[in-house]
């Protein structure tokens, strides 16, 4: 709804994290004073508190576990030696080269260019159509450059991601390549 900017948002998720975790210690409190046969009530709301808040937690405790173990890299790209350009996309970044190079293929040795044997009109029209499928903004469809540049916007927060898909003909059909850079 973009009330507020990227920092309110981590600044209240941290606030909301805190609460939660109190809560949950509460809860367990709770649990340990209205134990059966200790004479007090209240043992099935600090169960249900329990069941409540904790999976509430599982989301932004992974993300920050998440943070912890993958390097800090914000533009990730098929082809790090030579990445997609951005033309029209709101984005002003320039690739941070080999050393985020380096840190990607270690992190993410599986994110590789895809080669389609099919004619080019043909893979960017499907390019052009998955964009739109999933809701991406399209900024730029560019055939005779074989560029297509979209905006993605995550649903929680709504961080957006600036795309660049790069089509080139090849011996064996298409090389499909793609960059993927963060605004924040």
């Amino acid at each position: 709804m973009e009330l507020w900017g990227y920092g309110g948002s981590l600044k209240i998720l941290r606030v909301a994290v805190f609460g939660g975790v109190t809560a949950i210690v509460l809860s367990l409190f709770g649990i340990a004073l209205t134990w059966p046969g200790r004479g007090r009530r209240g043992l099935v709301i600090s169960v249900a508190a329990l069941f409540i808040v904790g999976p509430t937690l599982v989301t932004p405790l992974y993300w920050n576990y998440s943070k912890s173990k993958l390097p800090p890299i914000q533009d990730i790209s098929t082809d790090r030696e030579n990445p997609p350009v951005f033309w029209d996309a709101p984005t002003s970044r320039v690739y941070a080269g080999t050393a985020a190079a380096k840190q990607q293929l270690a992190a993410y040795p599986d994110i590789q260019p895809l080669t389609i044997s099919s004619p080019i009109g043909q893979v960017f029209n499907q390019a052009v159509s998955l964009v739109h499928e999933r809701g991406w903004k399209l900024v730029a469809a560019e055939f005779d450059e074989g560029r297509i540049e979209a905006t993605v916007t995550t649903f929680w927060y709504g961080f957006k991601d600036d795309v660049v898909i790069r089509l080139t003909e090849v011996d064996t059909g298409v090389r499909v390549d793609m960059r993927s850079a963060s605004r924040f």
